[in-house]
């Protein structure tokens, strides 16, 4: 919504209400009018109105005439009511009941937290369609539908939490709704404060579509309860889709959210419905009782609440979302995922409340449009928990500003030492402390110059013609072309990486060789992009039905609107962050296989599928020769073949037999021998590996099957690509993956004969243990490495959610780290400051608890 200046409220409104006067001789009337006014200016973009008086004054008259025409119908409706209903009025107390649930539905809306209040309030008040709230409200058209969805979701909560039940409230609304008698508005308005009177139009607008809807939805189940002592009823699990960063450097994983669940009995697992335990504690890190807990997105709707220490179980989907509070006062910072991997507690950390909104404007106070603003947590605030977070995720608070600059996080959370991020690639980005935010906040942006830390450019067409919206990027650093086709990066990172990338959708890709140290570049882009098409067919000839197809070396942009991107993904018309995201939320409660079906391609990933015939088209390429990957539908046999020219044509792409063991069982033992039971297997097939510069390498992968093993550590597969990573999950141990590109391949560790019918395999996992470090003296170190009793770096493993690093060293925070994970043969830990060791800790790591090192 934009921003309205309170200040004009006092500037104008004793002459709006001296006009109102002139207008209408009742006084109630005239404050009406006024009141209406106002409520239409803030709705309004003031910003660009000439003459605001003259404004203001046509907007009240237009008032006056929308109340007098209400008014006439209203009118008309109660004769006829009255003409119907003279014999059968309704009796004293039943007007009475129907009054309060008026006032129950208003409470509600009022209850609600912006943006989704006024976005209700536009679609059933103003009555407008989802675009023309989108053009007032400066956001796509997907964010209001998805306002309004959760706004009504979080009215239905409201009221459930209020009442006990869904049928305790909607049974009665719906029975309101569908009823003939006449709206009592008119009552209402003559029984509550003026200021309200506008929002009740909501309750006549709205409440027989809101009240059919509410009454077809699901009804709430009964809550799950923890035992007093917290313990939990059965097996609590966490998310399968942890993928395993491997390789020399920095790895990050974008894997797709797609799981099922087991039984322990060590066949495929169907999807279902899994019992997820775990703890709340605030921000610092205090226990938290009698807070809602929900399973963000699922259709049952079940809930449960904590307990005096903190403690929930909730019967959750175990391939949905994430857990998360549902508290009007407190927002999740962190959440807990969800999947069958592991029996570890999850951990919900949650903040107090605190939505933040506002405008952002230039030096001239115009608006400055599409910039992005999202709250960064400090870099020790895990460390700040004494207890593991391994399968607790980073909720995401971020939003971009509208064409009127306006934008709102209603969901933030106030945590002590974050921070507000403004950034946009015309002007100097802002850090504001969390402590100057408000609800209503002007942020001015300088616009940048030609500071000697910065490169300006251009992007062009064949025709020299400016390219507006183009990505540039040089390595990791991404931004978009303005209006005039120009951008500006920093030099360093243009010189340190000697290149730049330029890419649109539709078009080819560019690139320039940066030498020296220049001052202004310019990067040409061709209208249409080079493409390669052809057919896929299996061994036998036969064409594929939607196999995939896609670059395996593509160029890497950057941070495309926040989304790790290629080049030919973007050019290629791939799905940007958002709506990346949003179908990637879409596909979390499907079993992998139809997740993989009904994937979109991403700016990262950029795929196309085959025909009935088996055609394919790639488009978005650049003028060079690609490798190209394909997969089969059913099994997820991926093989790579090239390379091509761009502009190949007719190609014959064949997906070789024998590519699948037809079934594959093993058993999953530690070190000595010991089976693990109850160990989860997941298979995982890489599709693409794309290096972000020398030292990072951004990862995509597809899931397959997921079996939990029995009681002997034991498991069976079917139909699995031999060139799958078979990843390992297990309580205590460290999830490990076995194949893959690059390594042996996961027949290397049969226990017999290999054939394509069969394979046993024998796989050894190493047990990790939770580790943290607590040093007395906080400026002692800085970082932190692990060797092994023959001096050996070990790599360190990092859970955080859903994502899951391997890197040779932590970061220490005031002497202390986040929650790690070493491997049980580290024997001694050794302390750096700023590059140098400082100092050497020698350990003994205990299996099956929390080791602090200090």
């Amino acid at each position: 919504m934009p921003g309205f200046d309170s200040h004009l409220l006092q500037q104008h409104d004793q002459v709006l209400r001296r006009l109102a006067r002139t207008l209408v001789r009742d006084e109630n009337t005239a404050d009406d009018i006024t009141q209406d006014t106002w409520l239409a200016a803030v709705g309004a973009d003031l910003g660009r109105v000439a003459n605001l008086r003259g404004w203001l004054r046509t907007t009240m008259q237009n008032c006056l005439a929308m109340r007098r025409r209400r008014s006439l119908r209203a009118e008309r409706r109660h004769q006829e009511h009255r003409a119907i209903t003279a014999t059968t009025a309704p009796a004293t107390d039943e007007v009475v009941h129907r009054l309060h649930e008026h006032r129950e539905l208003l409470d509600a809306i009022e209850r609600l937290a912006e943006p989704y209040r006024t976005t209700i309030l536009l679609r059933f008040l103003d009555a407008l369609p989802p675009r023309a709230i989108a053009a007032r409200q400066g956001v796509p058209v997907e964010t209001v539908r998805t306002r309004l969805q959760r706004g009504l979701q979080r009215l239905r909560q409201d009221l459930d939490q209020r009442h006990g039940s869904r049928a305790a409230w909607c049974a009665p609304l719906a029975a309101w709704s569908r009823s003939p008698a006449p709206s009592l508005a008119p009552l209402v308005c003559m029984a509550i404060p003026s200021q309200l009177k506008a929002i009740l139009a909501v309750c006549a607008v709205t409440t027989c579509a809101l009240g059919v809807w509410w009454w077809t939805q699901p009804p709430s189940l009964p809550h799950p309860v923890a035992s007093p002592g917290g313990t939990i009823a059965s097996a609590a699990v966490a998310k399968a889709p942890l993928d395993i960063a491997t390789g020399p450097a920095s790895v990050r994983e974008a894997a797709p959210d797609a799981a099922t669940t087991g039984h322990g009995d060590g066949t495929s697992l169907a999807a279902g419905r899994i019992d997820v335990g775990g703890r709340v504690f605030t921000v610092e890190a205090v226990p938290l009782p009698g807070v809602v807990v929900e399973q963000r997105g699922d259709p049952t709707r079940q809930r449960t609440s904590t307990d005096a220490a903190g403690h929930f179980v909730l019967s959750a989907a175990s391939a949905g979302d994430a857990v998360v509070v549902a508290d009007p006062a407190w927002r999740t910072v962190l959440s807990g995922v969800v999947g069958t991997t592991t029996h570890q507690e999850r951990v919900l950390v949650v903040g107090p409340a605190m939505p933040v909104s506002g405008r952002i404007v230039d030096a001239d106070g115009l608006p400055i449009a599409r910039a992005r603003i999202w709250l960064d947590l400090p870099d020790d605030f895990r460390s700040r928990f004494p207890f593991v977070l391994d399968y607790s995720g980073d909720e995401t608070f971020a939003a971009w500003a509208g064409d009127d600059g306006t934008f709102a996080l209603p969901d933030g959370a106030r945590v002590r030492g974050a921070v507000l991020q403004v950034h946009h690639a015309a002007f100097v980005s802002r850090t504001l402390p969390l402590d100057e935010l408000t609800e209503a906040m002007l942020i001015v942006l300088q616009r940048r110059g030609s500071e000697p830390g910065l490169v300006r450019g251009q992007v062009v067409d064949e025709r020299d013609l400016p390219v507006p919206g183009a990505y540039v990027a040089a390595g990791h650093d991404a931004t978009i072309t303005d209006e005039r086709g120009e951008f500006l990066l920093e030099r360093s990172k243009v010189n340190g990486l000697g290149r730049l990338a330029a890419s649109k959708r539709g078009m080819m890709p560019a690139f320039v060789t940066i030498d020296g140290a220049p001052d202004y570049l310019k990067l040409r882009l061709r209208s249409s992009s080079a493409s390669i098409d052809g057919i896929v067919v299996a061994a036998d000839g036969v064409p594929i039905e939607g196999a995939k197809v896609w670059v395996a070396d593509p160029t890497f942009l950057g941070a495309a609107g926040g989304l790790d991107s290629s080049c030919e993904g973007i050019a290629g018309g791939g799905l940007g962050l958002a709506e990346h995201r949003a179908d990637e939320e879409q596909l979390a409660n499907l079993p992998p296989l139809a997740a993989a079906e009904r994937r979109q391609p991403s700016g990262l990933w950029c795929f196309v599928r085959t025909d009935a015939a088996g055609s394919f088209t790639l488009r978005g390429l650049a003028e060079r020769s690609y490798r190209l990957r394909i997969q089969a539908p059913s099994t997820l046999q991926t093989v790579e073949l090239g390379p091509f020219p761009s502009d190949s044509k007719g190609l014959r792409l064949v997906m070789p037999a024998g590519g699948v063991f037809r079934r594959v069982t093993g058993q999953v033992t530690d070190p000595d021998g010991r089976a693990i039971a109850g160990a989860t297997l997941v298979v995982r097939v890489r599709t693409l590996a794309l290096p972000v510069d020398r030292d990072t390498i951004t990862y995509r992968n597809e899931l397959r099957d997921e079996v939990a093993c029995d009681s002997d550590g034991r498991f069976t597969l079917t139909a699995v690509p031999k060139d799958a990573v078979l990843v390992v999950h297990a309580d205590g141990v460290e999830p490990t993956g076995f194949g893959g590109e690059g390594e042996l391949p996961f027949a290397t560790f049969a226990t017999g004969p290999v054939s394509d019918e069969l394979v046993d395999l024998g796989l050894v996992c190493v047990a990790r243990c939770p580790t943290r470090i607590e040093l007395a003296d906080p400026d002692r170190a800085d970082m932190v490495t692990f060797l092994d009793a023959r001096e050996q770096p070990l790599q360190i493993l990092r859970i955080e959610g859903h994502r899951i690093d391997r890197e040779p060293s932590a970061p220490l925070h005031a002497g202390k780290s986040v929650p790690l994970n070493v491997p049980a043969n580290a024997r001694t830990a050794v302390l750096h400051k700023a590059g140098a060791e400082v100092g050497r800790i020698p350990i003994a790591l205990r299996q099956g608890q929390q080791n602090v090192i200090r």
